[in-house]
């Protein structure tokens, strides 16, 4: 085997490198997703396969380049998975979860072997970020031993950081950032610092309008004041940015029980009684079947169907965390753009004929590191040259040291943040609709 040396790249020029290909055929251990249908049959497509993941050996040293791919084919490879594989409708999407995550895991791990860093790492840990946040709200509703959200919220957060640092290591301007920034914003909902990394962005990323709703957001929830971050969320910022939602959404069965804590208090009263419809309108339940076994499961009382009766001494803390379920609004706009769109910002996936002519090019892989015309316009068009690397390893290790001032002056600034939210804590009106007609279209720019 060959010693990888540092900043080198890998010579593999296909999906799935060929001795693994051998090795799986051999022992038919082949993925259901990895056959293409022809005929109405499944066959089986060398060129199709992809690099499952696999442990590093304990006390390997060597690495051999052949089963390592290049950042164009890792490229092609995601663009893949997430547009043609995501896709599949015969299969459970527990399932495709599955094998796209295994993937991607491997194509993560073929990054960090090569030290990718740059406009190429980022594209690819973009892509990954978005699948993650939409699986964990597609798949929310699924039991444990089909979707563990554990496990995909770790994957998420590692790449979510990894991501943060590029763009700050880096000096990109990428124009996603403000996507991704929101996305680490809405996903560490009320997490301190998450709310100390805003305040350290550059003030022309702060000022944009979407980071800054969604800071806003971030803030309401740290002040408890749930209602005006559900009637934040149903503003055309977010209603046009379906994933956002999906990020906010892990931590909805979190704030719909800390608003009846606070309302078993704050409407303490035997002979209050609070209509039910509103209090499932204003906290994001579908229909009020879903509104009652919450209340129910918190241990306040429901009369009739109609009303819930707050008292403080009934409420009582779940002992196991509330079971998240879809949200017709969120599901509509999901619905609405399809998913190579929503996940690749793209109009339309690789098509299979154009995916094979790639994989079946037998010629060297070239040894410049810029990805071949037409794979990835966009990256061609964003590429720095490759003496950025060493800019980018040494930000990086300075990345965790912070001045005493600078950790001053942002505590200082949430501070105020927090007492002007303070001033406009006031109630809310409870007879809005959860997603209106006009929320739910498409901008045609």
């Amino acid at each position: 085997m060959e010693r990888l040396a540092p900043n080198s790249t890998g010579k593999c020029i296909q999906m799935c490198p060929a001795k693994e290909k051998e090795m799986r055929i051999r022992e038919n251990l082949i993925h259901p997703l990895e056959k293409v249908y022809r005929s109405e049959r499944s066959e089986l497509d060398p060129a199709f396969m992809v690099k499952s993941y696999s442990r590093s050996a304990a006390g390997r040293h060597e690495i051999p380049t052949q089963d390592l791919r290049p950042g164009p084919v890792l490229h092609t490879t995601v663009e893949y998975l997430l547009g043609r594989v995501a896709q599949n409708s015969e299969r459970p999407w527990a399932e495709v979860y599955d094998f796209i995550f295994d993937r991607l895991r491997a194509v993560r791990q073929d990054m960090t072997i090569q030290q990718m860093d740059g406009p190429e790492a980022i594209t690819l840990l973009e892509y990954a970020v978005r699948f993650y946040i939409y699986a964990e709200y597609r798949l929310c509703e699924e039991p444990i031993d089909r979707y563990d959200p554990k496990i995909n919220a770790q994957h998420t957060q590692e790449c979510l950081k990894q991501l943060l640092s590029l763009y700050s290591a880096c000096d990109s301007s990428s124009k996603n950032r403000v996507e991704f920034e929101s996305l680490y914003l809405l996903f560490n909902l009320c997490q301190t610092e998450a709310l100390q990394h805003y305040y350290e962005l550059p003030s022309d990323i702060r000022k944009d309008e979407v980071l800054k709703q969604t800071f806003s957001i971030c803030l309401d929830y740290y002040l408890r004041n749930y209602i005006r971050v559900l009637k934040g969320l149903k503003s055309k910022c977010f209603t046009q940015h379906p994933l956002l939602l999906c990020a906010f959404h892990r931590n909805l069965s979190q704030l719909q029980m800390n608003a009846l804590r606070i309302m078993a208090h704050g409407f303490s009263s035997k002979a209050l009684k609070y209509p039910l419809h509103h209090l499932a309108d204003q906290l994001w339940f579908d229909d009020s079947d879903a509104c009652v076994s919450v209340c129910q499961f918190c241990g306040l009382q429901v009369q009739g169907q109609e009303w819930v009766v707050f008292l403080k001494t009934s409420f009582r803390e779940p002992e196991k965390k509330i079971q998240s379920v879809h949200i017709s609004g969120i599901d509509s706009l999901l619905c609405q753009r399809p998913l190579c769109k929503l996940l690749l910002h793209k109009d339309k996936p690789i098509e299979l004929s154009v995916l094979k002519q790639r994989t079946d090019n037998s010629c060297e892989p070239r040894t410049t590191t810029v990805p071949p015309c037409g794979v990835f316009t966009e990256y061609n068009q964003r590429y720095e040259s490759e003496n950025k690397t060493n800019m980018c390893e040494n930000n990086m290790e300075n990345e965790s040291v912070r001045s005493e001032t600078n950790a001053t002056f942002v505590k200082k600034e949430i501070k105020q943040s927090v007492l002007r939210k303070a001033e406009r804590f006031t109630g809310e009106s409870w007879e809005e609709e959860l997603f209106t007609t006009e929320d739910m279209k498409i901008p045609t720019t």
